[in-house]
């Protein structure tokens, strides 16, 4: 009977197993050995592979450390470029406003007589378009100011040597002049010389005023208003006048005209021109027009001349401006020259009707400038004006204590 359930193995089955496990073994740690030392290549290549990482590695801190070093010598580089820079720009800023100063100072120094623009020369105006005042504003003064001259040329004389001038142009005088140097165009050209200067340096339309100008004036509403302030009895201005005229005092005649012009309100300030070249400064103009100066004249103790040499005593009234009508001294000037007997006229007219000036003056000393003169050394500086004879010049500047 054969039994269905599980038979115990034979024996010899089980030696066949061990067998089978023991060869499996050997040949497996055979293999091993054989692949090791059958593959020499394969751990070479190995031990290349980390030596090339180890040396790449090595190759990277070396870079980073050298990196670090670069960095650091790039950084003191660059610090010293900046301070370089630093001190090239101050260097050239310096550089800079040393030749600005040079340019400024050789301006003024070849511009001093600023006062006569034409005879600047092309350097000065170039330095002046470099500093930007080629085209500043020139100082005015009111509109309403106006400055007369008495000359002893008739304007007929004048006409004689005008020829128009084209009908469109836009200058309010359409007039120009033709004049000869010989004879009487020499007088009539020192003249236009005079007013043109003053209308281009300051825009200053000096009006002139001929002998029958003179009388045309004292005759008139003008006149009139004088008289009316002096005590003259039955005499006018105009009358006084005539007798200086008869008489040959041709300063008188001037003086009684200018007081009136002044006094009347008709002039803002009176110019000699016909003895005088005048040129006005701008700081003059300037503080006129801001009323700093009220009333101006030249003060007659302050006049600086060289060896002790005289003077012209008219030079003091050369100029003279009156914007101030509280100021009392042409009214006094009027009642000095009326109260003079023209037919017994001293030679030292002037020097006493100046003196009493300054009495009158110096009653109301706060309203006036007067201004010191130089005829003796030149500084060619800016001055208040400029008045030149045909003699010599003289410099009007700032009184010492204002």
């Amino acid at each position: 009977m054969i039994n269905s359930g599980h038979f115990p193995r034979p024996f010899f089955l089980y030696m066949k197993d061990i067998e089978a496990v023991a060869i499996v073994s050997t040949i497996d740690m055979s293999s091993l050995r054989q692949r090791k030392n059958a593959n020499p290549s394969s751990s070479s290549a190995a031990e290349d592979h980390l030596a090339r990482h180890q040396l790449l590695v090595r190759q990277i801190n070396r870079a980073s450390k050298d990196d670090d070093e670069n960095t650091a010598i790039k950084e003191a580089i660059m610090v010293q470029q900046k301070q370089a820079n630093k001190q090239m720009a101050k260097a050239q800023m310096n550089l800079f406003l040393v030749l600005g100063g040079l340019v400024i100072l050789l301006y003024l120094f070849l511009s001093r007589d600023d006062n006569d623009p034409t005879n600047k020369s092309s350097l000065v105006k170039a330095l002046g378009i470099v500093l930007g005042l080629s085209k500043r504003t020139k100082a005015t003064l009111p509109k309403t100011a106006k400055i007369v001259a008495a000359t002893s040329i008739m304007k007929s004389d004048f006409d004689q040597f005008r020829y128009p001038a084209w009908p469109w142009s836009s200058s309010n005088n359409n007039a120009q002049f033709l004049v000869p140097k010989s004879g009487k165009g020499g007088s009539i050209q020192k003249i236009l010389h005079r007013t043109s200067l003053l209308k281009k340096d300051r825009g200053i339309a000096v009006e002139l005023y001929d002998p029958s100008d003179i009388q045309s004036f004292l005759q008139g509403e003008h006149g009139l208003k004088c008289n009316s302030a002096v005590d003259s009895g039955n005499k006018s201005i105009f009358d006084q006048y005539l007798a200086f005229g008869q008489s040959g005092a041709k300063e008188a005649q001037k003086a009684v005209w200018m007081w009136c012009a002044l006094y009347s309100g008709e002039a803002y300030g009176f110019l000699d021109l016909d003895v005088f070249e005048v040129r006005l400064g701008a700081s003059l103009v300037h503080s006129l027009s801001k009323k700093l100066i009220k009333n101006f004249v030249m003060n007659s103790n302050a006049i600086e001349v060289k060896d002790g040499s005289s003077i012209d005593p008219s030079l003091v009234t050369s100029v003279i401006i009156i914007p101030e009508k509280m100021s009392s001294v042409a009214e006094g000037m009027l009642q000095f020259s009326l109260n003079v007997d023209p037919g017994e006229i001293p030679e030292d007219f002037y020097k006493k009707s100046i003196d009493h000036m300054n009495v009158l003056i110096e009653d109301e000393k706060e309203l006036w400038t007067l201004a010191r003169t130089n005829c003796a050394e030149l500084t060619e500086t800016f001055t208040l004006a400029d008045v030149c004879s045909t003699v010599a010049c003289c410099e009007v500047t700032w009184p010492r204590k204002r």
